[in-house]
């Protein structure tokens, strides 16, 4: 498999979002309950689990990524990577949004940035362009500027409307919810991307509480990348929809917009998040010196 390699590289077209098409496979059980539990803590007092009245507010772009996502998984393998794939650095990116059922009129070129990005804008009309110049200094912010927006926004020194940066802790009467926007930068990076970002999606779960320290969490992702978050031989454990087995050549891994997983620990002294990695085949566990983990909610009373 190929080595892991970050995204975020920043963009500065703008083109069509396509058609407006709202695909509610979400709805049921809005918020993600991460077995004991995982929380927020946020500067913003109001509404600080991020609903009113029980409404997830972030679920519309959970419903996007989720109906792009499973129309295009609908054409297969490999034919589907002519309308579903990694972008290169530097080129056009584009979501379409076609007729659900029909996987060949949706299509999906981007980076992990741009396609949180660009999926924002599909599902929350005040997504333009403008906004993201004003709030995340770019059209098209890559994955540290979305960290620095969520973390100025957390710590109180600059509020980002209609968004709620916040940590993970073990609050218990506060939930992950599917539409969670995650993002990872790596720190002092001068090649490779400036970090990761995906949306979190349903069925995150504690999967390890056996160590005197930490706890392990399995995250459901969505997002677009050219390393999938699985694993071929587990696809009805922590799988990813990038992966496929061909007739003749075994399992062999696309890239583009899918779900796959990532996996946290956190602490049982303090519950923050003290390491991720990639997925479940994944080696290498990352703190926090070197490559922090945020997450964004969005939220209109934020």
């Amino acid at each position: 498999m190929r080595s892991r390699i970050a995204c975020g590289t920043q963009h500065t077209e703008s083109e069509a979002m396509g058609i407006n098409v709202r695909w509610s496979v979400l709805r049921a059980g809005a918020a993600v309950t991460l077995a004991a539990a995982l929380g927020v803590g946020s500067a913003h007092a109001h509404a600080q689990d991020g609903t009113e009245s029980g409404i997830n507010h972030a679920l519309p772009l959970a419903d996007a990524a989720t109906e792009l996502i499973t129309n295009l998984d609908l054409i297969g393998w490999p034919d589907e990577s002519a309308y579903n794939f990694y972008s290169d650095t530097g080129a056009t990116t584009t979501i379409v949004f076609g007729t659900p059922g029909v996987g060949t009129s949706y299509r999906n070129e981007t980076q992990c940035a741009t396609f949180v990005r660009r999926l924002m804008t599909h599902s929350s009309s005040w997504a333009t362009d403008s906004y993201f110049t004003t709030e995340f200094a770019s059209k098209f912010p890559n994955s540290a500027k979305f960290f620095d927006a969520f973390a100025a926004d957390r710590d109180g020194t600059n509020d980002v409307p209609k968004m709620r940066g916040f940590d993970l802790s073990f609050l218990i009467y506060m939930t992950l919810q599917p539409g969670d926007i995650m993002a990872i930068k790596y720190v002092g990076a001068t090649t490779g991307g400036s970090g990761h970002m995906a949306i979190i999606g349903p069925g995150s779960r504690l999967i390890s509480d056996s160590h005197p320290d930490y706890k392990e969490w399995a995250i459901r992702v969505m997002d677009s990348t050219d390393s999938p978050h699985g694993d071929p031989a587990d696809q009805r454990g922590f799988g990813d929809t990038r992966f496929y087995d061909h007739p003749t050549d075994g399992w062999q891994e696309a890239d583009g917009a899918g779900m796959g997983w990532m996996f946290i620990r956190t602490s049982k002294a303090t519950g923050r998040i003290i390491a991720h990695k990639w997925s479940v085949i994944g080696n290498d566990w990352h703190d926090m010196t070197t490559r922090p983990v945020i997450f964004g909610r969005i939220d209109p009373y934020a």
